[in-house]
């Protein structure tokens, strides 16, 4: 079984950016990723804590994460395509949250969206999430764009349920950089 081989290592700008850049150009879709170079930046601010996740020594896909007051939040995480359903996400995940000491908030499409959104909030679902029944806009990542229907899903019911709208604007402020209340 491949998930005995998953392994973590901070994300390496040298050794890991170019195929990174490709993963998240193909696993996102246009109004849920910055623009590449916006990307980079962020990767490389000191902001977020980027893990590399690998198969053996193969880089396997990514997983960024941004400290928070009371949470840590999951912006983006992609598994290479010919790697996903053999349990190499489901490793990567195991060990970000056996890492991380606070609860973990991940934005998803809202499940009646398409049947892949349904497939990716079961698999969190599986390891411990929970989907917020509550309302949350995506701030859009180009000025051009508008906000964007998403849930958020929490390793910590409770919280996200008692938090929410601490948690929605301190990701607007921290990651999108809006201070918006609309949103």
């Amino acid at each position: 079984m491949m998930e005995n081989n998953i392994t973590l290592r901070p994300f390496t700008p040298e050794k890991d950016l170019e195929i990174a850049l490709q993963l998240y150009e193909q696993a996102f879709p246009i109004e849920e990723r910055r623009p590449a170079k916006q990307w980079v930046t962020t990767l490389t601010s000191g902001q977020t804590h980027p893990w590399t996740i690998l198969y053996g020594n193969s880089f396997a896909g990514f997983f960024i994460l941004w400290p928070m007051e009371g949470f840590i939040y999951g912006e983006h995480f992609a598994i290479n395509s010919s790697l996903r359903g053999h349990g190499v996400g489901s490793r990567a995940l195991v060990l970000i949250l056996e890492s991380i000491k606070k609860p973990l908030i991940i934005e998803v499409e809202p499940p009646q969206s398409s049947t892949i959104a349904q497939r990716r909030i079961a698999f969190y679902q599986r390891h411990g999430l929970h989907l917020c029944p509550k309302v949350y806009l995506q701030p859009p990542y180009r000025d051009t764009d508008e906000p964007f229907p998403l849930c958020l899903m929490s390793s910590d019911e409770r919280f996200i349920n008692e938090q929410f709208n601490n948690i929605s604007k301190q990701i607007h402020r921290v990651v999108y950089g809006k201070t918006n209340t609309t949103y």
